[in-house]
């Protein structure tokens, strides 16, 4: 299967010389031995440029919904992860074998987590992950003979990173980023996942705004019966207010089928978030397939380091239209109108009769009720 990515930034094309870009280049060796160059601070400000021109990345308009629209004929990857909020979805079959993929969604704002511990004290607390394995930006030596972290998005270890750096990182992000993007991810470690996924050419998508989350696709839990996903971030944004989390599952709805052998219709999700104290929160509400996908969400939780999990079931009594699974805040309950009754009478006076309707119908003034 073929690898897929695509970002889309706001930029501000700003002029530069020509001499900026190029003084702060220079030859530079990876781990591995292989040569590139370096456009240092250029590099840094510019994600993209060309002579005399330099493209800074801007912040996005939160508010404002992104997509894009491709079509393909080779056979992607079947798990892609985003940083996208409230996405959708489409992919249409082409007579020729190919895919049309249509994807929108609003961007994410990701929070940024930081710690600094002496080197004696961190090399003890994480002594049970190999030194070897650190890499930037995981880790880095400064001249205080101190070390620092600043947490990557996702890979092989980084909770593992997070756990061992946990007392070090203050409770309050350093910072905040948005972004847009969607990439396809590793495969999965779950035998019942990869037969169920075979030959579809989008099978699970998930964002999240969390600083950390799982890397590749959620893990299928046999047991449970349940698709489960790790996110960690902290607990408040950098300016002082509550962290809400954000978590968005597109399940193809023949891999829903296949994992929980269900139909596609009459569904309902049950969306657990159980936090790192054992805290649990859970809704259970209707969902739907629409396009040839079930869109399950869970919105509005807190960090540090929460697990989601999400189950289907049949459910014969389900008649409501479709739901998005959501964690929502508490609401008071409201009172239920008992339903109106209207009813109708018949009224005469003489040979003349007239029939009233109402909640409580009375005859006009000189006619009498029959």
């Amino acid at each position: 299967p073929f690898d897929f990515f695509a970002r889309i930034q706001p930029v501000k094309l700003e002029e530069i010389s020509w001499n900026q870009q190029l003084e702060p280049a220079r030859n530079r060796t990876d781990q591995d031995g292989n040569s590139y160059v370096y456009f240092g601070q250029a590099q840094q400000t510019c994600i993209g440029f060309e002579k005399g021109v330099c493209g800074t990345p801007q912040t996005f308009d939160m508010s404002q919904r992104f997509g894009i629209k491709f079509r393909t004929s080779n056979h992607l990857q079947p798990f892609f992860q985003g940083r996208l909020t409230l996405p959708n979805l489409t992919v249409i079959d082409l007579p020729n074998g190919s895919h049309e993929i249509t994807l929108e969604a609003n961007p994410a704002q990701i929070s940024l987590m930081e710690g600094r511990a002496i080197f004696s004290d961190i090399i003890q607390s994480c002594k049970f992950f190999p030194y070897s394995q650190w890499s930037t930006p995981i880790s880095f030596y400064d001249r205080w003979n101190t070390l620092s972290w600043s947490n990557g998005d996702s890979g092989d270890g980084v909770f593992e990173m997070y756990n061992c750096w946990k007392k070090w990182i203050d409770d309050k992000a350093v910072g905040e980023q948005t972004r847009w993007t969607f990439i396809s991810t590793n495969s999965s470690d779950s035998p019942e996942l990869l037969s169920c996924t075979r030959n579809v050419p989008i099978s699970i998508l998930v964002s999240t705004n969390s600083a950390i989350y799982s890397d590749g696709p959620p893990t299928w839990d046999s047991k449970n019966q349940s698709l489960q996903y790790r996110v960690a971030g902290p607990h408040f944004l950098s300016n002082g207010s509550l962290n809400r989390g954000t978590y968005s599952l597109i399940l193809n709805s023949q891999v829903a089928k296949c994992l929980y052998g269900l139909e596609s219709t009459g569904l309902q999700a049950t969306v657990e978030v159980v936090s790192d104290q054992g805290n649990t929160t859970t809704t259970t509400t209707s969902v739907n397939s629409i396009n040839g996908y079930l869109n399950l969400s869970a919105q509005n939780f807190t960090f540090s380091a929460p697990t989601i999990k999400i189950k289907l079931s049949q459910n014969t009594q389900s008649t409501n239209p479709d739901l998005t699974p959501t964690i929502a805040q508490p609401t008071t309950s409201s009172k239920i109108n008992p339903k109106k009754v209207i009813l109708t009478i018949t009224c005469t006076r003489g040979k003349t009769i007239k029939k009233v309707s109402g909640i409580s119908p009375v005859c006009p003034a000189g006619y009498k009720k029959r």
